[in-house]
C-alpha cells in the first residue's frame, strides 16, 4: 500500500479529504522546521511533524510471510487496522471532536 493509498483510505474512514498536494521532499522539510518553529512559540505541537516528513521520503515494504509460516499469524486488511486507530485516536481526543464518526458498514 502506497502513502497516497493509506491517505485515500484515511479518508474514506473519516469523511475528511485526503491531501492533494504534493511537494517535493526540500519544500516539505522546509514547511516542518517552519511549523514546528510556530508550534514552539505557541506553545503547541507540530501541524507537519519533522520525522514524519522524514519517513514519507522513503519507501517501506513489510512481508509478513515469515510470520505467517512460522507462527501462524494472520494480516488483516490494512483498513481495518485504520479504522481501529481512527476510533482510538477520536476515543483519546487526539482529534477534535467534530471529525465525522465511521459509517462504513462491517
Amino acid at each position: 500500500m502506497t502513502l497516497k493509498e493509506m491517505l485515500d483510505a484515511l479518508a474514506a474512514i473519516t469523511g475528511q479529504r485526503a491531501p492533494r498536494l504534493c511537494l517535493p521532499w526540500h519544500a516539505a522539510m522546509a514547511i516542518g522546521y517552519a511549523d514546528q518553529l510556530v508550534a514552539r512559540v505557541r506553545g503547541r505541537e507540530p501541524r507537519v511533524p519533522l520525522d514524519g516528513v522524514r519517513m514519507a521520503r522513503h519507501r517501506m515494504w513489510v512481508n509478513c510471510s515469515k510470520a505467517e509460516r512460522e507462527l501462524g499469524f494472520y494480516a488483516e486488511p490494512v483498513e481495518a487496522a485504520l479504522e481501529r486507530a481512527v476510533q482510538w485516536y477520536r476515543q483519546e481526543r487526539y482529534v477534535a471532536s467534530g471529525l465525522p464518526r465511521v459509517s462504513r458498514a462491517a
